[in-house]
């Protein structure tokens, strides 16, 4: 490898400082990171993009000599944003931050929510595994004044799929779950970026997530009164009445068909209030009426939002009188 090949590979058009070397490499690792290829093999390229731009950053001054461009002064603040490069680029691509690495290398929490909880977000207080970011190496997890290389063997996951279906997930045995590749390992947090703490938190679930999921969300630790993130799956609560299916509600409706001889109109409570309903004077036995928009936000935006959907069943006579009712007739 040499400056003009990885210069060839990263498609540098224009150079002006090493915020368009960042903004090349970001969008080479965009196009050949292999999550964004699940029909092609793309991972061969996706090493070479990673070799070029850490070779570039390694020899910053070779860039710009090559580009014939004057060389920023090497003072302390141009060596920390080389440092960071690859951190900043990993927040969109790689599940990492300025915060450090995700949680994804650990196993969730399961965290139990009604439906209420599910379609209105609420703020939840629980004894749980909380992870701070590390106050020595600041979420890099290296060393101060060392560069962090993504693994190429998990591709900075932290886990790699084991069996045949892909299905399951274990430890990157290369990295040991850092998703990154460290020289000198941070003693701190031994190279995660993060603290693991077992304290009262309060944790802020949003609207907009999915049962049997999982997240990294933020909290607050109350013991130690500093911002803290859970890795947890939510779990859902039996209702009563509805059940979620992806972000749609699900219920039954019970109706005598024998006296539905007209259009009826109904109003379904549901946690987002009364939902209107009608009933189709030809409706059957088994037919599933669709309310368009009705069901679970999908995202903490609330711009769009799952279905519900009505099953309608026979409905039955109570129990006493189907079995004292001809008794007294």
């Amino acid at each position: 490898m040499n400056i003009r090949q990885a210069i060839q590979i990263l498609e540098i058009e224009k150079f002006g400082g090493i915020d368009d070397l960042k903004a090349s490499f970001r969008a080479k690792a965009h196009l050949y990171h292999p999550d964004k290829n699940k029909d092609h093999d793309t991972s061969e390229t996706f090493r070479k993009v990673l070799e070029a731009y850490e070779y570039a950053l390694k020899n910053i001054a070779g860039v710009y000599a090559y580009f014939g461009v004057e060389e920023q002064p090497e003072d302390e603040a141009t060596v920390k944003i080389v440092i960071e490069n690859l951190d900043d680029i990993f927040e969109d691509i790689f599940g990492f931050s300025k915060k450090g690495r995700i949680l994804g290398y650990q196993e969730p929490q399961v965290i139990y929510l009604t439906l209420n909880e599910f379609a209105l977000g609420v703020k939840k207080r629980q004894k749980i595994v909380a992870y701070q970011t590390c106050t020595q190496c600041h979420g890099t997890g290296a060393q101060r004044g060392t560069l962090a290389k993504v693994c190429t063997y998990c591709f900075g996951h932290g886990t790699i799929k084991w069996n045949e279906a892909k299905t399951k997930k274990k430890l990157c045995p290369v990295c040991k779950g850092r998703g990154r590749k460290i020289t000198r390992v941070c003693s701190h947090c031994d190279g995660f970026g993060r603290q693991r703490q077992y304290h009262q938190q309060e944790i802020n679930i949003p609207v907009g997530l999915r049962p049997f999921e999982v997240y990294t969300l933020d909290s607050y630790d109350l013991e130690t009164q500093s911002r803290t993130e859970v890795f947890m799956e939510p779990r859902f609560l039996r209702d009563p009445i509805f059940q979620i299916d992806n972000y749609d509600l699900l219920c039954e409706y019970h109706l005598d068909f024998k006296e539905n001889t007209s259009d009826a109109f109904y109003n379904l409570l549901t946690p987002f209030g009364k939902v209107p309903m009608v009933i189709s004077a030809h409706a059957k036995k088994g037919d599933v009426l669709k309310l368009n928009n009705c069901g679970l936000y999908k995202d903490a935006r609330k711009k769009e939002r799952g279905d519900l959907l009505v099953r309608l069943v026979e409905k039955k006579e109570p129990f006493l009188k189907r079995i004292l009712g001809g008794l007294f007739e």
